[in-house]
């Protein structure tokens, strides 16, 4: 069975503390996390073809598409389920505007939250007996 793959970026502070609590929130382990620099991720985003050159968003795989940006954040809210399930509504706000607020915060992410991890996980992130 495949599971929705998070590619994040492990450098950036803000991309790692999201990461962190989604793990914390992903409590049936519904997704697996990769760092953008580790093999597996190359990897996949060989597989998927998507440019080596694009690394300043979040990506999303799924096994019939991927994701990225504000639409991948989204989907991830939605795949998590509950309470995150709701913040799928933003769909509806034109993406072209979406992903202008998803862009002015990557471009000052490190300006405003740093480089260093503040989250430790492995290049692949797993729950344990979760496969």
């Amino acid at each position: 069975m495949f599971k929705p793959a998070i590619i994040y970026d492990s450098n950036c502070r803000l991309c790692t503390s999201v990461v962190c609590f989604l793990s914390s929130q992903d409590i049936d382990g519904r997704f697996v996390y990769l760092w953008r620099e580790s093999e597996q991720a190359e990897k996949l985003l060989d597989e998927i073809e998507y440019p080596k050159e694009q690394t300043d968003t979040i990506i999303l795989i799924t096994p019939k598409k991927y994701h990225t940006r504000s639409s991948a954040a989204l989907n991830i809210c939605r795949i998590l389920g509950g309470v995150w399930e709701m913040l799928y509504i933003f769909m509806l706000i034109p993406r072209g505007l979406r992903d202008r607020i998803y862009r002015f915060i990557v471009i000052n992410r490190y300006k405003l939250f740093g480089r260093k991890r503040s989250c430790e996980l492995p290049p692949v992130f797993t729950r344990v007996g979760q496969d």
